[in-house]
C-alpha cells in the first residue's frame, strides 16, 4: 500500500516539476523529497533491513524513462542511507 502511495506522490509531483525549468533538470531529487516525506512517516512501524531500499529504489525507477541513470544511482544510496538508519532503531 505504501509503495502505491508514493508511486501517485512521485508521478504527481514529477508531472507538475516538468512544467518547470527546474524542475525538468532535478526532477528526481524534488519527487524523492516528497516521497521521503511519507516513507519516512513508515519509519516509526517498520524496522526490517531493506524495506526502504527496495521501495526507494522501485521508487525512482521511472527516472530510467529519461535515462537518469546518475539519479538513480544516486537515489539508491540515499534510500540505502535512510534503510540504516531505520533499521538502527531497534
Amino acid at each position: 500500500m505504501m509503495g502505491a502511495i508514493s508511486l501517485l506522490i512521485f508521478f504527481t509531483t514529477g508531472g507538475i516539476a516538468a512544467f518547470t525549468l527546474i524542475g525538468t533538470i532535478a526532477n528526481i531529487p524534488i519527487v524523492c523529497f516528497f516521497t521521503s516525506i511519507a516513507c519516512m512517516l513508515l519509519v516509526s512501524k517498520v524496522h526490517k533491513l531493506g524495506t526502504f531500499f527496495i521501495m526507494g529504489f522501485i521508487n525512482v525507477l521511472p527516472g530510467l524513462t529519461a535515462a537518469n541513470l546518475a539519479g538513480l544511482i544516486l537515489s539508491a544510496i540515499g534510500w540505502g542511507i535512510a534503510d540504516l538508519f531505520a533499521s538502527l532503531k531497534n
